[in-house]
């Protein structure tokens, strides 16, 4: 996923709104039901790198690219591993 800093806002504002609804029907309901055993990953990516670049692998690869004056970012997402994981994304934006 490659965002915008706009689209974060809104995307940040939606998973916030969603998290409380999860969390009150939890709540009405009083049973745990199929939740996941882990935590919601934070709204924006946690790592910062250079440029103002944010990443993490919260739920897969996530990457947050600051507007830029002038010219457009280009991201290649790629598994260095060779682990078999079909991790190949480029954009341009």
């Amino acid at each position: 996923m490659i965002q915008t800093p706009d689209a974060v806002v809104e995307a940040s504002a939606a998973a916030a709104e969603q998290s409380s609804v999860s969390s009150a029907e939890e709540k009405k309901d009083g049973k745990p039901g199929d939740k996941n055993p882990f935590l919601d990953p934070a709204p924006i990516p946690v790592f910062e790198g250079p440029r103002g670049i944010r990443f993490d692998f919260n739920q897969g690869a996530r990457v947050i690219l600051p507007a830029r004056e002038s010219g457009q970012w280009h991201a290649v997402l790629r598994d260095l591993e060779g682990s078999k994981n079909p991790l190949v994304l480029r954009s341009s934006v």
